[in-house]
């Protein structure tokens, strides 16, 4: 059975659709006294962090929230809670144009004087987002991050490649050095590539919902390749270049993903829960990890797999969780 190799998914066509513009980012602190994640909550606590700087940071005093904010162009609500006043219903609750990464930073307990990292993939073309999420960022050393609000310093941030590794400086020293980062562009060829055998690693607990219940024992192909449908058309409806054209789907309908079988798979569920710090209530934080491997004709949805590295999928994938990659990254 014909497996995909690097050397297959990099080749491209000549003509060639865009999936996805992302600018990923690699956030450096150093902790003033010691920080503590808890396990299973890390972004959680940064997408929490984040919220609430960003509100002191943009927001007039007296706005009630988000989705009732007064001013018609407010900072905090176009990049960081989101809201469509029309459109279509199922975007009432639009995704956030960005995503955490911050897995390695689960349990952890960082002393004093140490340093410690994450990653923020901004999907937003927005030229006010950079700057506020790592002027946010900056004044953690006031506001604190985590249990305690210990103080950190932010180092540097720095611009990332396709393969997650740092490529550019933008920021260093407390000040900016480059002011509109590039984004990648994640295409794919009109012309597919050949691939028969695929395996997809869920490396954070993914929550994926199928006819009203939760998958937790399998998870058929055809329902990933529909969250990843959604979730790319909508993230490019809204801070990309628009709705996809028809011929983006070509070789990619239902029955197509219906027909990938599942041959090998070793998952595991975890849950755990977040407490909400604006309402105070809890809410699950669960999914399954491991890994599927599938088998058919995965030639068109290859380059769709890996645009999805970066957006995740299920529940919650603003804070990490749907992480799900292919060994054989593009």
């Amino acid at each position: 059975m014909q497996k995909c190799s690097p050397s297959q998914i990099a080749l491209r066509s000549k003509i060639e659709i865009e999936l996805l513009r992302v600018c990923p980012l690699r956030f450096s602190f150093r902790a003033e006294k010691q920080v503590f994640f808890p396990e299973g909550k890390a972004g959680n606590v940064l997408r929490g962090a984040l919220g609430n700087i960003l509100r002191k940071i943009v927001c007039v005093p007296h706005c009630p929230d988000a989705a009732h904010c007064p001013e018609p162009d407010c900072s905090f609500r176009r990049i960081f809670s989101p809201r469509l006043e029309t459109g279509p219903s199922g975007l009432a609750d639009p995704p956030r144009p960005f995503v955490l990464r911050a897995a390695h930073l689960d349990g952890l307990h960082i002393a004093a004087g140490e340093t410690f990292s994450f990653d923020i993939h901004l999907l937003s073309q927005d030229p006010e987002a950079t700057s506020l999420i790592i002027l946010a960022m900056r004044q953690a050393f006031v506001a604190g991050l985590g249990p305690g609000r210990p103080p950190v310093r932010l180092e540097s941030v720095e611009r990332l490649g396709r393969e997650s590794n740092p490529i550019e400086r933008i920021y260093a020293n407390g000040r900016m050095l480059v002011v509109s980062p590039e984004f990648l562009s994640m295409t794919c060829p009109l012309e597919p590539i050949s691939c028969q055998e695929l395996t997809l690693q869920f490396v954070t607990p993914t929550a994926l919902k199928h006819e009203g219940r939760l998958l937790r024992d399998e998870v058929p192909f055809a329902v990933v390749w529909g969250r990843l449908r959604d979730r790319l058309s909508a993230l490019r409806l809204l801070y990309g270049q628009g709705a996809f054209a028809a011929e983006s789907f070509a070789g990619l309908n239902q029955e197509a993903a219906e027909n990938v079988k599942t041959i090998k798979q070793s998952l595991r569920w975890i849950e755990t829960r977040r407490r909400s710090s604006r309402t105070g209530q809890t809410h699950p934080l669960e999914g399954f990890i491991g890994e599927v491997t599938y088998a058919g004709d995965l030639g068109p949805f290859v380059p769709w797999v890996h645009a999805g590295f970066w957006t995740g999928i299920g529940r919650h994938a603003v804070w990490g969780l749907g992480m799900v990659r292919n060994f054989s990254p593009w």
